[in-house]
C-alpha cells in the first residue's frame, strides 16, 4: 500500500533518473494538438450524460508516443527469437 509521500517520493526519483514524461514535455507543447486529437477522437454524436466521461486525449497521446519504442524494441527482440524456433 502506498504511503502518503510515496508518490512525491516516486516523483523525486523519476526525475533524478531521468523521467521520460518530463523530457516530453520539456521537448513538444502537446497541447498543439488538442483540437485535432479531440474532433477526430471524441464521440460527437454520443447525446447521453450517462457513463465514464473519456479520458483526456492529450494524456493518452503522451501514453501511445511512450508505449512506442518499447513495443517496437520488444518486437525486434522476440522476432530473433521465434525465427530461431522456426528453423
Amino acid at each position: 500500500m502506498m504511503g502518503f509521500f510515496d508518490k512525491e517520493e516516486t516523483s523525486t526519483t523519476l526525475s533524478k533518473l531521468g523521467n521520460p514524461l518530463e523530457k516530453l514535455h520539456k521537448a513538444i507543447d502537446f497541447e498543439m494538438f488538442r483540437s485535432l486529437l479531440e474532433n477526430h477522437l471524441l464521440n460527437q454524436t454520443k447525446t447521453s450524460k450517462a457513463g465514464c466521461k473519456p479520458y483526456d486525449v492529450v494524456m493518452m497521446f503522451k501514453i501511445i508516443l511512450l508505449k512506442f519504442p518499447v513495443s517496437a524494441t520488444a518486437k525486434r527482440r522476440t522476432q530473433p527469437r521465434l525465427m530461431q524456433g522456426v528453423n
